[in-house]
């Protein structure tokens, strides 16, 4: 696949998708995001950052956005522009790679740009909780950044892959819903999921997101325990079944969010591989 790849090709189309990226104004993609990561971060609570159950939540909910983000991308690039390149593979002798991976590199750039506004608005909106110092902090962000990254790559990518495999902009945009929704299902946060079908999870670009974005964020050190306002009206035995439950669910997340470089590298691989698999099939 690899050997087919003519670099003087891959120049020439990667400018060329970058004149049109410029000259469509896909450039307002980056404001798209600046403005869902804002109302995502706006509509979470105000324990986020302090209290775990509602940190996670909101996590998952960063990811979320982040894999919409890469989904719509690229969701129909390949699929609109078909007849294009065929045109030119059979006229030029074009390598269909060529085509992808020229797509990929423009992307790369939109998505890296679109990481650094998701980690700069959580950065500006929740510094003080972050409790932003030197060393630690820096390693906590560029983990958050490159994590955030990988997580709208993978998606991006996995856009491309099903912009290829449909043959209309429309049939593009009608199964990208389906993508988005099999990444919540199966992410092991919204339904526990038990045997056969939790393995499932580990194939799904949210559980590595939100297990990176808990290591970044600090998820383990976070208290479980009900709020002032969480405590009103309940009685006191109920506030410390609940406060139990909360902390039982922090236990068996602990190994996921374990802060060791080798955890992290790890997740980075794992997404890495993905984007290349994703590449692969395409």
């Amino acid at each position: 696949m690899f050997k087919n790849i003519n670099s003087l090709h891959l120049k020439v189309y990667f400018r060329k998708y970058w004149r049109i990226f410029i000259n469509s104004h896909g450039y307002l993609k980056l404001l798209s995001t600046a403005i869902i990561m804002t109302l995502v971060i706006f509509a979470t609570s105000e324990s986020s950052f302090i209290k775990y159950n509602e940190t996670r939540t909101m996590g998952f909910a960063i990811v979320c956005a982040c894999i919409w983000t890469g989904l719509f991308n690229s969701i129909e690039l390949i699929s609109s522009e078909r007849r294009a390149i065929k045109h030119d593979h059979r006229s030029g002798n074009v390598d269909f790679s060529v085509f992808l991976l020229a797509h990929m590199l423009v992307e790369l750039i939109l998505c890296a740009l679109e990481a650094l506004i998701v980690a700069t608005i959580i950065v500006i909106v929740h510094k003080s909780k972050l409790e932003i110092k030197e060393s630690l902090d820096l390693y906590r962000i560029i983990a958050m950044y490159i994590g955030n990254l990988l997580v709208i790559y993978a998606s991006d990518v996995l856009g491309l892959l099903i912009s290829t495999i449909v043959k209309s902009t429309k049939t593009a945009m009608t199964i990208m819903p389906f993508a988005l929704i099999f990444q919540l299902v199966y992410s092991d946060f919204i339904f526990k999921l038990e045997g056969a079908v939790k393995f499932l999870s580990n194939l799904t670009i949210a559980k590595w997101g939100l297990d990176i974005l808990g290591i970044a964020i600090d998820f383990n050190t976070m208290s479980t325990g009900l709020t002032e306002s969480q405590k009103e009206g309940r009685g006191y035995k109920e506030i410390e079944i609940i406060n139990r439950f909360l902390d039982i669910e922090r236990q068996d997340n602990l190994g996921n969010y374990k802060p060791t470089i080798i955890h992290v590298l790890g997740i980075f691989l794992i997404l890495i591989v993905f984007i290349f698999v994703c590449f692969v099939l395409a």
